[in-house]
């Protein structure tokens, strides 16, 4: 029940009249001293005020030190980390040859110091200088400890890198030469000599390094006697495991022993199907180098060692062969290689001077930074021309490479170009090809058994090599797709190892999905890919990895049309589950009543894109009458709901005169004339100058509806 508001009033209670004080006036004693008192009190109350302030100003000092010291370690930060100017940016020789010629570490301290003097004189008074200063030392030394210690670590991995490929081209002169007793002892000398220096780059005690040098010797001649096995010349196995055997280990002498006895036995069938694989892998998965050059051999000799005339082919400088090696040139690519010079074997043994020219690039990349236009621009024109370029073009202020003949500028810039578009990977290997390196390491007697148990080996490693090398594909690209997503298309926050993953022939499509996603837009579906996705078994038959690569390629809503039918269930009867087997059997036997293939083979682009654009009308119209059912359609439903749509018929305009067909079996291209013309004005409207083929369909079939 309301309650009225009321009043409370404070009362005070009467009382009666108070008795009045009366006291005597003070004497002048007593004011005196109140007086005093005053004054004291007076004098106490400005030592507090001085003393307030004499405490801010100190804050105010602490205050400002702190701010200074901010910007010094801002500018650390920036030092040790900066893109343009951090010391960790300097790896390898980088580190050791400075332009300054100063140390590394000296020459970022040098730079910190800097920062010291300078945020230093911002400071107003003696108390923050000294206090700012004794601060910064330590942040100074701590600095300086970080650059040492990156010297150090740069140190050891550079020499890691140089020893351990010193002793990788060891080992496989080794390999190539396993019966030649001066360089095999030559080899050993050289790993022997980069294995003690890696021992003792890991600290490893002289005992500790004596061991790695033995295991890694009898690790290169185990793979140096594999390797003549896998030629397929027995003899000489036997010579080379009677003259090493000794220097390989236990274990490793009773394999080779037992590779060798048994010959043609199971053993030594797989081991050939292991390496004929091993030797096609580069051409599945070709590193920079591989590509680069193959797009050098291409422009060098178009791939041939000799001429329309049977000779070396020759250029009219004297450069030799598929790698257009300089007679003067190859002795020193021949040490580079690890073989001997034989100007015999340049002109005509391919694979020679193809090991000559590989190893002489090599070199020009280690000499130039791995800078591959002047690396390129080298071994056409020489390097002592590129370094004289360089010096002008640094005195002189134009780019280097305007400095060099008309010839080496066009080479140096098709070949780039050709490089930076994915240009110069070699032709993927077949099963043909597989079949090809088998047969070439059988023994001519070796029996039809044998030959078909090595033809079954190596094609099941090859397939299981292609499925390796495809998952590892695509979880790059679906890895930066992800990235992509979250950053809204920003390439440039891709972190760096995400984006050197990238396959090369993908990265135009991330780029372009990255595009899209930045500026919003959605991407247009590919309907190939969509009719492929259409059958249920080729939908969850993907990995997540393989679907997630598919996303440049399916717009926002088709994406995750079939991202949720991935994750459902076939027994789901939610709203959301795609009917999918029973709307490919459908579909499959009314798209043939009305002349049209299904599933048209993937050469029939046309014709998979067209049926594409059916599959995705007919999917978005069933997902929408689930939706307004709130379940998922029986098969019955399915089949009446396909039949309705296949119903619709339009009239087509021939030659014959006009004719009646059904709506869902036309092309663009039947669209009557005064109905394209209205729907190209709507599809302008929304700022689609040229809709492809399948915007118009999906526009003209729900037109009818």
């Amino acid at each position: 029940m309301p309650r009225v508001p009321v009043t409370q009033e404070f009362r005070v209670a009467e009382a009666a009249t108070p008795t009045p004080v009366v006291r005597a006036p003070d004497s002048p004693d007593v004011v005196g001293a109140q007086l005093t008192g005053l004054g004291l009190a007076t004098q106490n109350m400005a030592a507090v005020a001085q003393d307030f302030a004499a405490e801010d100003r100190q804050r105010m000092n602490r205050v400002r030190v702190e701010e200074e010291l901010n910007h010094l370690r801002e500018a650390g930060v920036e030092l040790t980390i900066g893109r343009d100017t951090g010391y960790q940016n300097a790896v390898g020789r980088d580190v050791f040859s400075r332009p300054s010629g100063k140390p590394l570490a000296d020459e970022y301290t040098e730079r910190f110091d800097q920062g010291v003097k300078k945020f230093a004189g911002n400071l107003s008074n003696d108390w923050q200088k000294q206090t700012f200063m004794q601060h910064a030392m330590q942040l100074r030394q701590q600095f300086r400890q970080g650059a040492l210690n990156h010297e150090a670590t740069q140190s050891r991995h550079y020499q890691e890198s140089v020893h351990t490929g010193a002793m990788a081209l060891a080992v496989r002169d080794l390999a190539l030469n396993p019966t030649a007793a001066d360089r095999v002892a030559e080899a050993e000398e050289r790993i022997r000599g980069n294995a003690l220096a890696l021992a003792r780059l890991g600290g490893q005690s002289a005992t500790e390094a004596e061991s790695v040098i033995q295991k890694t010797l009898a690790a290169a001649h185990a793979d140096a006697f594999e390797a003549v096995v896998a030629a397929g010349d027995m003899a000489s196995a036997a010579q080379y495991l009677g003259a090493h055997g000794s220097k390989m280990n236990g274990a490793q002498v009773l394999a080779a022993n037992k590779l060798l006895r048994a010959a043609m036995g199971a053993q030594q069938v797989a081991g050939i199907a292991d390496r004929a694989v091993e030797h096609l892998a580069p051409r599945m998965v070709p590193s920079d180098f591989d590509r680069l050059w193959g797009v050098m051999e291409q422009a060098e000799s178009g791939g041939r060692q000799v001429g329309p005339d049977g000779a070396p082919l020759t250029s009219p400088k004297g450069a030799v062969g598929v790698a257009q090696v300089m007679p003067s040139t190859g002795p020193e690519a021949a040490k580079l290689a690890g073989v001997e010079w034989d100007e015999e074997r340049l002109r005509n043994d391919e694979n020679y001077n193809r090991a000559l020219g590989q190893a002489y690039m090599q070199s020009m990349l280690q000499r130039f930074g791995g800078d591959a236009a002047k690396a390129m621009a080298a071994y056409n024109a020489g390097p002592a021309a590129v370094m004289v370029a360089g010096k002008r073009a640094e005195r002189e202020g134009v780019h280097w490479l305007s400095l060099l003949p008309q010839e080496t500028q066009t080479y140096v810039q098709r070949n780039l170009a050709e490089f930076n578009a994915g240009g110069g990977a070699p032709r993927a290997p077949t099963l043909a090809d597989v079949h090809r390196e088998v047969l070439a390491r059988l023994p001519a007697d070796a029996t039809d058994e044998q030959r078909g148990a090595a033809m079954t080996a190596a094609e099941r490693r090859f397939r299981a090599f292609e499925d390796d090398v495809k998952s590892k594909r695509d979880f790059a690209v679906a890895e930066a797709m992800r990235e992509l997503v979250k950053s809204g298309g920003d390439m440039e926050a891709l972190p760096p190892l995400v984006r050197s993953r990238i396959p090369i022939e993908q990265l135009d499509s991330v780029m372009s999905f990255a595009k899209t996603l930045s500026t919003r837009e959605d991407v247009t579906t590919n309907l190939a890919l969509f009719q492929y996705l259409s059958n249920e078994k080729n939908l969850r038959g993907l990995s997540d990895d393989e679907f997630f690569a598919l996303r440049s390629q399916l717009s926002q809503s088709d994406f995750e049309s079939f991202a949720t039918a991935r994750g459902k269930p076939p027994a789901d009867t939610g709203a959301g589950a795609f009917p999918a087997t029973s709307v490919a059997n459908v579909l499959q036997d009314r798209l043939a009543q009305i002349g049209i293939n299904a599933s048209p083979p993937a050469t029939e682009k046309r014709a998979r894109a067209r049926v594409g654009a059916i599959n995705q009308f007919v999917r978005q119209s069933i997902l929408d009458a689930q939706a307004t059912l709130g379940r998922k359609l029986t098969d019955a439903e399915v089949e009446q709901h396909i039949d309705q749509m296949f119903s619709r018929q339009t009239t087509i305009s021939g030659w014959m005169g006009p004719r009646q067909e059904p709506a869902m079996g036309i092309d663009a291209g039947e669209i009557p004339a005064a109905v394209r013309e209205g729907l190209v004005r709507e599809f302008r409207a929304q700022g689609i100058d040229s809709p492809t083929d399948a915007q118009m369909l999906d526009a003209y079939w729900r037109s009818l509806r």
